[in-house]
């Protein structure tokens, strides 16, 4: 399940509740959830279970992972000889991979042509072509209640290991709490707060996004990731508060439309170079770089920093207000997620994979082609990615985007009481010694300045140039 975190497990659970509660009362179709014992047998489950209603076609969204599009292929194999019209529809993404394409019949491997690629395709054509759906089957022969009655009220298992086999990551109930009051299920739920987003913040946040203190995002990613919305609704809302317009216009809505296009080149990426949902960076001479936690000299320290990094205790408080914030709610705006992968990436050096998964083992939206590529992108070792020679200092992240200390007071407890706002982006240097002690905060892991040369020397080296 690709580490699925336990708050987007519980979402994915509670919107196939909604859903199958509208099915069911609006259009009478049930909606039964399946088990397999392993992964391997999904497909076997699945072709039994078409068999089984005597369906005569099978409509499925493709899911561009390797492990899932094989899964797919397989169960389109399995049903081809007993003459089941297997229909699928690229709805994850707005325009299907393999579409937008170079002059050169290439993939884009850069996002900024890719973008401007993208939007001349959908100004020429509308988004609805390229759902790639067969014409209507026809109506069911007979009642779905009549022939198949027990399907319906069937059962959906809640979020514990009981009801999830082989799912074995702790579920930490107040998370659970936290995020369903915040992220409420449902259809309705997501178009709302779509609605609400386009009328008070879409204008704003092409400069609000990045303050985390000003909530100025979305929000929308868990409902784009488990489906519940699709990007083709959300492009088509923010395209409509812009006049119609998706490049220019209002500064809000064409940044945002662009951040949807951004989620459209990762899963592009992902089918074209699938290495990438397979552990493996898109820059493959960046597999040389030699991470501090795979040193022998160096993996001790490197594990006692990566638990740091994970309790948000590093000493730099906009970094553990961004892991204390992850793990305890589920969910980072993008410029923490940023600030927190690009230290642990750079500042302590550690493999990109590992900061990957944590993020995706505690994100309510965790999406492998999001997160991945946006993990590659601040470890220097994917597609359109930061130099590695640009590191960010989270010193100075922390005085732009959290000039107040706004985000740091709210999740570092220990630095609540300081009334300096200006002392609390790098605590252990401008509170006095006495003051700074009292506070049980911890001393920098690191040195920024230093940890910044290591890794500049560590990418040179596995570049083959001289240091």
């Amino acid at each position: 399940m690709h580490d699925y975190a336990p708050a987007k497990v519980d979402f994915l659970l509670r919107n196939l509740r909604d859903l199958q509660t509208r099915l069911e009362a609006e259009f009478q179709i049930p909606l039964t959830v399946l088990h397999a014992a392993s992964w391997d047998e999904v497909p076997q489950v699945v072709a039994g279970f078409v068999e089984r209603v005597g369906a005569t076609h099978l409509y499925y969204n493709h899911e561009y992972e390797v492990h899932e599009a094989r899964r797919d292929a397989a169960v389109q194999t399995l049903l081809a000889p007993k003459g089941v019209a297997c229909v699928g529809a690229h709805d994850e993404c707005i325009v299907a991979p393999g579409v937008v394409k170079s002059k050169e019949n290439k993939v884009y491997t850069v996002y900024t042509p890719f973008r401007k690629a993208w939007q001349d395709l959908v100004k020429r054509k509308h988004p609805q072509d390229w759902l790639a759906m067969s014409p209507d089957p026809g109506a069911n022969p007979a009642s779905v209640r009549t022939v198949v009655p027990d399907l319906f009220g069937t059962a959906i298992p809640e979020a514990t290991h009981e009801g999830l086999p082989g799912y074995t990551l702790p579920i930490d109930e107040s998370v659970l709490a936290h995020t369903r009051a915040a992220w409420p299920a449902g259809e309705t739920a997501a178009h709302d707060r779509l609605k609400r987003f386009a009328q008070s913040k879409l204008s704003a946040y092409s400069v609000d996004r990045d303050f985390p203190a000003l909530d100025g995002c979305s929000s929308m990613s868990g409902y784009l990731t488990t489906g519940v919305i699709s990007a083709r609704a959300c492009f088509n809302v923010a395209r409509a508060a812009n006049g119609g317009q998706i490049d220019t216009g209002d500064k809000g809505a064409v940044h945002w439309m662009q951040e949807l296009v951004w989620r459209e080149f990762y899963r592009h990426i992902l089918v074209a170079f699938p290495r990438v949902s397979m552990n493996q960076p898109f820059k493959l001479d960046t597999k040389l770089v030699k991470w501090t936690d795979h040193d022998p000299a160096t993996k001790d320290e490197a594990e006692r920093h990566f638990a740091a990094w994970c309790e948000g205790k590093t000493g730099y408080p906009i970094v553990d207000a961004a892991m204390r914030m992850l793990v305890q709610e589920g969910y980072l705006s993008n410029r923490l997620r940023m600030v927190a992968a690009m230290f642990l990436t750079k500042d302590l050096l550690i493999d990109w994979r590992r900061g990957e998964r944590f993020f995706m083992r505690h994100l309510i939206d965790g999406d492998l082609a999001q997160n991945n590529g946006g993990w590659q992108w601040s470890a220097s070792t994917g597609t359109d990615s930061q130099p590695y020679f640009r590191v960010f200092n989270p010193y100075l992240q922390s005085e732009k985007f959290d000039p107040d200390a706004v985000t740091i007071r709210k999740y570092v407890q220990e630095l609540r009481a300081v009334k300096d706002s200006k002392a609390l982006h790098e605590p252990h240097a401008r509170l006095p010694a006495a003051v700074f002690v009292r506070t049980g905060y911890p001393r920098p892991i690191v040195d920024h300045k230093a940890a910044r040369v290591r890794a500049i020397n560590a990418f040179k080296i596995a570049a083959g140039k001289v240091v």
